[in-house]
């Protein structure tokens, strides 16, 4: 539900179903991946047992999840000198973020902005998004709860990540 990704729209085939599923969760879990087996490997370094490396891997999987979730929120509070790329680009390039997922999830909810909803679902849909589209998308986002809950599911992330000492077992004293 946070990065939902694709390639750019223009090199994507619309009957490869499967394959689209598998790069959307590639994308999604590429920063948690990393972190968390980055901290699974470095257990495995030190020695430590089974029990560590899984909760080491776990806090690695709520850091790098937490960490996807700020970098898909920046794009929509930051500005371009900040971020060190233009702000907006993950939707120019195609990529459903945190704040669109919870934007589109708080007007289905609220069930009176049916123009918004139906809005949200032609761009994300579109071959091709424009700057045009880019900042309707945007200005929908900022009447939503979409980029706050975006922001309080990184925040419980990092609040409810295990810490790999509340179970260590290892020599580390």
């Amino acid at each position: 539900f946070l990065r939902i990704g694709r390639p750019p729209r223009s090199t994507q085939s619309r009957s490869s179903a499967a394959s689209d599923v598998y790069k959307r969760q590639k994308t999604y879990f590429k920063t948690a991946s990393l972190m968390s087996h980055s901290c699974r490997g470095v257990a495995l370094i030190e020695g430590e047992n089974q029990e560590v490396q899984e909760a080491v891997f776990r806090f690695g999987q709520h850091v790098g999840l937490a960490f996807q979730l700020i970098d898909d929120l920046l794009d929509y509070t930051s500005t371009s000198e900040v971020l060190g790329k233009p702000s907006l680009n993950d939707l120019k390039e195609g990529y459903i973020t945190g704040p669109i997922l919870f934007a589109y999830h708080d007007l289905v909810q609220k069930q009176t902005k049916q123009q918004e909803i139906k809005k949200i679902s032609q761009i994300v849909n579109k071959a091709k998004i424009t700057d045009s589209d880019v900042n309707e998308i945007y200005s929908i986002i900022q009447e939503t709860t979409g980029i706050k809950k975006t922001m309080y599911l990184a925040i419980c992330l990092l609040y409810t990540s295990p810490s790999p000492r509340d179970r260590q077992k290892s020599r580390m004293p």
